[in-house]
């Protein structure tokens, strides 16, 4: 199961000096709702992301909690990042645009099971890039 200690591993393991400075959470892409079919758990993609001055990391989970994929975007090649209320203020939908015109769509819940430190990291993600659209230069 995941907790915050192995979260901070996790990252401190790829991120390096980034990991101090920065603020992580666990989210989701939704690719098909989980009200629709059974089949949503496995179909969807979790992932971890930690926001830091130099970059988003990325590290994206398997079903036990382990990464099975990593990617690191340079903080330039981000045009915006875009942090709102999701679930009637129970999660928070985050939105990073890219400069290639791609989008990564996460939402991400409040009070995961096990991961005390989320609410605090998104809380400190909103205040920094506001509740509206923060553009980049």
């Amino acid at each position: 199961m995941l907790n915050d200690e192995k979260i901070n591993q996790l990252i401190k393991s790829k991120a390096g000096e980034d990991f101090a400075r920065g603020y992580w959470f666990y989210g989701v892409i939704i690719k098909k709702p989980i009200y629709e079919s059974w089949i949503a758990v496995v179909i969807n993609e979790y992932y971890l992301v930690s926001i830091t001055e130099k970059r988003i990391h990325l590290y994206r989970l398997g079903l036990i909690g382990e990464s099975v994929h990593f990617t690191a975007i340079p903080m330039q090649d981000a045009k915006e990042i875009k942090v709102s209320n999701w679930m009637f203020g129970f999660g928070k939908r985050i939105n990073i645009r890219l400069g290639d015109g791609q989008t990564i769509k996460l939402k991400a819940a409040n009070r995961p099971i096990g991961i005390k430190e989320q609410e605090f990291n998104l809380l400190k993600l909103e205040q920094l890039y506001g509740k509206s659209d923060y553009k980049f230069k």
